[in-house]
C-alpha cells in the first residue's frame, strides 16, 4: 500500500486519488462520503442508503443539487433572468 502524506495533498493530487477510488470501488467511496457527512457508522444503514440511491431515478447526481447549480452558474451554463417586481407582470 502506498503511504500518502495528507499535508502534501493539493487539489490535483486529491482529485487523482478520488478519481481512482471512484473507478475501483464506487460503492465504498459513496458509503464513506455519506458516513462522514451524516455521521453514520452502521454499514447496513449505509448499504441501504446506497441501494436507495441507485434505485431512485430522480437522483441524477451524487452532488447536491444546490452545489451542482452553483457550479453550473460559475461555468456560465445557467441563464438567469431577474424578475425585479411581480407587479411588472400583470396577467
Amino acid at each position: 500500500m502506498i503511504e500518502i502524506s495528507l499535508d502534501s495533498l493539493d487539489y490535483k493530487r486529491t482529485k487523482k486519488i478520488v478519481d481512482s477510488m471512484l473507478r475501483t470501488n464506487y460503492k465504498d467511496f459513496f458509503k464513506a462520503i455519506v458516513s462522514c457527512e451524516k455521521n453514520i457508522d452502521d454499514e447496513v444503514v449505509l448499504d441501504n442508503i446506497y441501494e436507495n440511491f441507485l434505485e431512485d431515478d430522480n437522483i441524477s447526481s451524487f452532488l447536491n443539487s444546490d452545489i451542482s447549480y452553483i457550479a453550473d452558474k460559475e461555468l456560465g451554463l445557467v441563464n438567469e433572468e431577474i424578475i425585479e417586481d411581480e407587479e411588472d407582470f400583470e396577467i
